[in-house]
């Protein structure tokens, strides 16, 4: 059973990502052990979050808080970076690769394609293996679309939008559309467009290949991810709503393999495109 540590439990992902660890019915293979809560101080939904979060880790888990990101790293085998705030990222990491561990680093990557790279480089320089992504790559209704063996013509995908100050246009929610996007269609992108309204946004990208996928991004309404995907003969509708498995769950069974395999399943080049294509949506919607 390998021993976890999380940096940072600014985020709901560290209650529900060591609930879904510490029971062997859902995830196996991995257990969260101790964590640093971290938090920026002046991003309010970080810092904000650290003590509630802090003490149910500790109460209801039996996860040991540590004082410092070395303390973690030292005692467990894998470490998930849960930091919300992407600006971090760099930083902690580089507190990380001496330990040579697996490292899952929670979206965003980076909130820019030169820290990524940075991190990649430290990554490949320290020989660190490195995972980063969204948890709506692994949702079951993307799975479907991308496991198809039809020809597919395009893409569209929809979902909820949230913005916060410190973190960069779709940096903060609107990843998880474009990595939705990626995961299916690829990353060849010749063009970016974006259409707003004060409730709605269109991204329209056109791929190299003549394909168009797009993105429906709501500001208020339903918080429900899905797609559609057309394909040659026909048109296929899925969502989040009829998905048999959480995709918190299939997340982490990747994130665990991946922590036993030290080999991520994602190209870094994909990630990478992942980053440079929010921040070509970020400047087109200031266009």
């Amino acid at each position: 059973m390998l021993k976890v540590g999380i940096i940072g439990v600014d985020t709901s992902h560290a209650i529900a990502f060591t609930q879904l660890l510490n029971d062997s019915k859902q995830v196996q293979g991995a257990t969260v052990v101790s964590a640093y809560p971290g938090g920026s101080p002046d991003f309010p939904l970080s810092i904000n979050r650290v003590p509630k979060n802090q003490e149910k880790l500790s109460k209801e888990f039996g996860v040991e808080i540590r004082d410092s990101i070395q303390e973690v790293a030292e005692e467990a085998d894998a470490i998930l970076l849960e930091s919300s705030d992407g600006r971090v990222h760099l930083e902690q990491f580089r507190q990380l690769v001496n330990y040579r561990k697996p490292v899952f680093i929670d979206k965003p990557l980076a909130l820019s394609v030169p820290e990524a790279k940075e991190i990649y480089q430290l990554a490949e320089t320290y020989q660190v293996p490195i995972m980063s992504c969204s948890t709506l790559r692994y949702s079951d209704c993307i799975h479907k679309v991308k496991e198809s063996d039809e020809e597919l013509m395009g893409l569209d995908v929809f979902g909820p939008l949230e913005f916060q100050e410190t973190q960069d246009g779709y940096f903060w929610y609107g990843i998880h559309l474009v990595e939705m996007m990626v995961s299916v269609m690829g990353t060849n992108v010749k063009s970016v467009s974006v259409q707003k309204t004060d409730e709605h946004e269109i991204v329209i990208f056109q791929y190299d290949d003549g394909r168009i996928g797009s993105i429906r991004a709501n500001k208020r309404g339903s918080y429900e991810f899905g797609a559609t995907g057309h394909f040659l003969d026909y048109s296929q509708f899925v969502t989040t709503k009829d998905d048999t498995n959480p995709f918190y769950a299939n997340l982490l069974n990747e994130v665990v393999s991946f922590f036993y395999a030290k080999q991520t399943p994602i190209a870094p080049s994909e990630t990478l495109q992942v980053i440079a294509l929010i921040e070509t949506i970020n400047q087109a919607r200031e266009g």
